[in-house]
């Protein structure tokens, strides 16, 4: 089996648990009013998941940015 195909084969469950986080992490980015590019951007910044949601959160609810930071 070539390298390419094996890594194919041994990380498609990664890939697939990247892709259903990162869909319904835009999701609930959206509906917190977050546009496009924001929530891309905190995909590239923050490479954290919980911490992306955790955020999202916080700025829903109106905490001052350093709490944010700081989370």
């Amino acid at each position: 089996m070539t390298p390419g195909r094996a890594a194919i084969v041994e990380g498609w469950p990664v890939f697939v648990t990247a892709v259903v986080v990162g869909i319904a992490f835009g999701v609930t980015a959206r509906q917190a009013g977050l546009g496009v590019i924001e929530a891309s951007a905190t995909s590239v910044i923050i490479f954290a998941g919980a911490s992306q949601f955790v955020m999202v959160d916080l700025l829903r609810t109106g905490a001052p940015a350093p709490l944010i930071v700081l989370t």
